[in-house]
């Protein structure tokens, strides 16, 4: 039997999904079961039978798929009594709350009348009502604290329970077996995957026109193993689905549940789970069938689970067949057929003068590292320049060539400099890179990918472009130039231009081509390439850029040939009296040997290097101070600085790149590259400053000090107690604020004070402060003064800068936020010179000495 005979017969065989319909956006579109969920259920059904209960999906798309198949799977295993179900009515205990739908009774006895057995229920309005037990709607366990329901709201339910469940069946929908047994299941399916995204699917999703959490108790779990509902009303009983944001809460909660039909895991991030190796190990030992669910994007590094005897199915180019694709409008099936029909073309172009530069300043890049700052310097520049006409598809401007040659002169000044301390190569192949970058900063130098480019628009007809650019890049421009050239004769295309993270993290695209610039770093092409955000992808190449493709496209083809799809059909899907072909799964062709190992991931060498150099000097400082953890971050101009996690630093962003009125206060956490930061010297609050300029022109300069007698107190309270000691003491005074909040009291010293004046009380009551109790009022006023003043000073802060930059920028003429490559320095009014820095980098947290945080180094 063909591989697409045997998936058509899986599919459209009569099964328990037929007339079951799905919704994801709240009834808004619905669809039925998509038939890539329907085959890998039937298909993981055989190989749990006959591999083993160890098993790896790889879908094309995540979102969408995982969700549906996890809800989908759950059905099906309840449907098809792999989860049972059991109704025992004799176990209600006399005063136990029950549901029917909507309405909450009380359980009150079983009566026997005429040899009949009945249940008899109280309601609301204090009368009851008696029930034959085998005419009786099944009721569901419950632990809500709601008062019990009149009986016209009895009534009212019971009538639109019986007409959901008959409808349902008249339909022929197997689901109301899930509504009559809702907390009536003998176990769980269990699934590991973050908790936030998956309740908003939940939220909006409905199965037959109904709202899932009608039909399912669903639940999560803790890390302490406490179970929670998800959904209106509170069920009691066995969840039929628990989701858990970890294995350490899954295994928690097994011992004291019963053990799960199942367990779900979502690997798309392999690091987690190679931190929780011990508790996959333990849940293993369980004997309990383990479904790991991933996407393509994703499936890059499934080792750990091959090495414990994972099977994977890979659904790719191969294995996908026209029946899996093309039966609904929802991007998870858009991307099924991208991935079956995906085409890479790649246009070369020559380069000599940036592949050279590059050749140049990466042969060196280790020697950097114990150089001096200036070759440093040299070394970021060069690459900075060399990376910007590397992906540039546009030519440069006038403004950008002026910049560029400024920093190719500071650059020679250095070499020249450093020349007596340096290696002769050195010296010279840098100075060649600079030769070679001033001929391509030019008025008279042809960028190639633009008429590469202009050739591909000329001999394709296609409507719908994407050009995709990296982040450093001036997106506005690229767009605004394209646009211009196809105005004169091919006002027929429609182009966008997208950054990375924008073009991937999409839905439902609509493009004919996804043009890259370039090869960009591998995770970020991966992810562009296999988003299967587009159908046919173009990639432009200089010669230099030729060889990290290759090495990245062997590295992806050792990866994914990492599944056992033919073994699968062979072991699974094959039966005494047929076998099933896997003739039309072609295996990937054998990676060449100088693809697989000849080149290193240059790209990504480079800019480990890079950053080695910014922050190297700085990690692992004295060994003798105190170190805290900071995030590393690189600003234009050869700044760099290291902010504590809670440390406020001020956006000038939508200022700068929107012609916005105000600045913001953004955490280092949520910095990203491209963002511009307000900074001064070190450990100076702006803000701050400002404020105690306006409270001191007020005659209120006293105001700061008594605002913050409150955090005195709590200093001197935390000498003798834990966080967690203190907090369990607020709670027990009555404070109902979370831990993370009182942990911010203690530990973010720019916090002025509590919101509420209750919170000082509860604060005054547990450390039994005289002070704080006798001087609370004056506290609190104080605090909302200094707020004000605060929020005074950033409205002048925001007045100044957006003044003052309007006249700054004048002076580079016509300039964008992406050209910006040195600080701007002004005069603000009260506070002296400020500098407004662009990111370049953000690190992941290192530990650095305390002395070396929330202030400007100067490189």
């Amino acid at each position: 039997m063909e591989w697409s005979d045997y998936l058509k017969k899986l599919i459209e065989d009569e099964n328990n999904f037929d007339g079951i319909t799905l919704s994801l956006d709240g009834g808004a579109n619905v669809i039925e079961v998509p038939p890539i969920i329907r085959a890998s259920i039937f298909m993981l059904d055989k190989m749990l039978e006959n591999q083993g209960k160890y098993q790896v999906i790889v879908f094309p798309e995540k979102a969408q798929s995982t969700f549906i198949f996890s809800i989908v799977y759950l059905i099906h295993n309840i449907i098809d009594g792999k989860i049972k179900q059991k109704y025992d009515p004799h176990s209600f205990v006399p005063g136990e709350k029950l549901k029917i739908g909507n309405a909450v009774v009380e359980f009150v006895c079983f009566e026997f009348y005429e040899g009949k057995e009945y249940i008899k229920i109280k309601l609301g309005d204090n009368s009851t009502v008696s029930m034959a037990l085998i005419k009786a709607p099944i009721l569901q366990k419950t632990d809500t604290s709601r008062k019990l329901s009149p009986y016209k709201t009895y009534a009212k339910e019971i009538k639109k329970v019986r007409e959901q469940n008959r409808h349902m069946e008249q339909e022929g929908s197997s689901l109301a077996v899930l509504t009559e047994y809702k907390t009536h299941m003998m176990s769980s399916v269990y699934s590991v995957t973050p908790i936030a995204p998956v309740k908003e699917k939940i939220a909006d999703c409905y199965l037959c026109g109904t709202k899932l959490t009608q039909l399912l108790m669903l639940s999560t779990v803790d890390y302490e193993g406490k179970m929670q509902s998800l959904g209106a009303g509170q069920a009691a009983g066995i969840p039929a689905m628990v989701y858990a944001s970890d294995l350490y809460a899954v295994n928690t909660a097994l011992e004291n549940n019963p053990l799960p039909q199942s367990v779900l895991i979502d690997v798309s991030n392999m690091n987690n789970i190679a931190g929780q190796l011990d508790e996959l190990d333990d849940l293993i030992r369980r004997n309990i069938p383990i479904i790991c669910l991933t996407d393509t994007m994703n499936s890059f590094e499934l080792d750990l689970l091959k090495q414990r005897e994972f099977n994977i199915w890979r659904w790719d180019a191969a294995s996908i067949t026209e029946q899996l694709y093309d039966a609904s409008a929802i991007s998870m099936d858009q991307k099924v057929k991208f991935c079956a029909q995906q085409k890479i073309n790649y246009i070369k172009v020559a380069g000599q003068e940036i592949s050279s530069a590059i050749q140049k300043i990466s042969a060196h890049r280790r020697e950097t590292q114990d150089a001096s700052v200036k070759i440093m310097k040299v070394y970021s520049r060069l690459y900075n320049l060399s990376f910007t006409a590397l992906q540039s598809v546009i030519p440069f401007g006038n403004v950008e060539i002026n910049l560029a040659k400024k920093s190719l002169e500071e650059c020679k000044r250095f070499l020249q400099e450093e020349k007596p301390f340096i290696k002769e190569q050195l010296y010279e192949d840098y100075c060649a890179a600079v030769d070679d970058l001033d001929k391509v900063y030019s008025n008279r130098f042809n960028l190639s990918k633009v008429p590469a480019l202009t050739e591909f628009f000329k001999n394709h007809k296609h409507t719908r472009i994407c050009i995709i650019v990296p982040e450093r890049t001036n997106k506005k421009a690229t767009l605004n130039y394209w646009q211009q050239w196809i105005m004169k004769s091919y006002s027929y295309i429609n182009i966008t231009v997208l950054f990375p993270g924008e073009y991937y993290a999409a839905v439902n695209l609509q493009y004919d081509f996804a043009i890259v610039v370039g090869w960009l770093k591998r995770a970020i092409m991966r992810k562009l390439i296999y988003s299967y955000n587009t159908q046919t992808y173009v990639v432009l190449l200089y010669d230099y850029e030729n060889q990290w493709q290759r090495y990245t496209v062997g590295r992806w083809g050792k990866a994914l040939k990492v599944s056992d799809n033919e073994e699968i059909m062979k072991k699974s899907f094959s039966a005494k009296d047929f076998d099933v072909s896997s003739s039309r799964y072609k295996e990937l062709p054998e990676v060449p040997v100088e693809w697989a190992g000849s080149a290193e991931d240059e790209q990504e060498d480079i800019e480990l290097v890079l950053r080695e150099n910014t922050f190297r000097r700085y990690i692992n400082g004295n060994s003798k101070a105190e170190t805290v953890n900071a995030i590393p971050i690189s600003y234009v101009g050869g700044y760099v600085a290291f902010y504590r996690v809670g440390h406020k630093l001020i956006s000038a962003t939508a200022i700068i790149v929107n012609n916005g009125k105000d600045i913001k206060t953004i955490l280092p956490t949520d910095l990203k590259t491209g963002d511009f930061i307000v900074v001064r010297e070190a450990d100076k609050d702006i803000i701050r400053e400002l404020a105690d300029i306006i409270l001191e022109n007020s005659g209120m300069s006293d105001l700061r000090s008594i605002a913050g007698k409150w955090r005195e107190v709590l200093e001197i309270e935390m000498l003798f107690t834990s966080i967690n000691e203190f907090y369990q003491k607020l709670v027990n005074a009555g404070c109902t604020k979370g831990l993370a909040t009182v942990k911010r009291w203690i530990e973010d010293d720019e916090i002025i004070a509590p919101q509420q004046k209750q919170d000082l009380e509860f604060i005054a009551e547990v450390t039994q402060s005289d002070l704080l109790k006798e001087m609370m009022d004056d506290i609190y006023n104080a605090a909302q003064e200094v707020k004000r003043a605060h929020m005074k000073a950033g409205r002048i802060l925001s007045q100044q800068l957006h003044k003052n930059l309007a006249e700054e920028l004048k002076n580079y003429g016509k300039i964008d936020s992406f050209n910006f490559w040195e600080p701007i320095e002004m005069e603000i009014e009260g506070i002296g010179t400020i500098k407004v820095l662009k990111v370049i980098d953000v690190g992941n947290a290192v530990m650095v000495d305390v002395a070396d945080t929330n202030r400007l180094i100067d490189e």
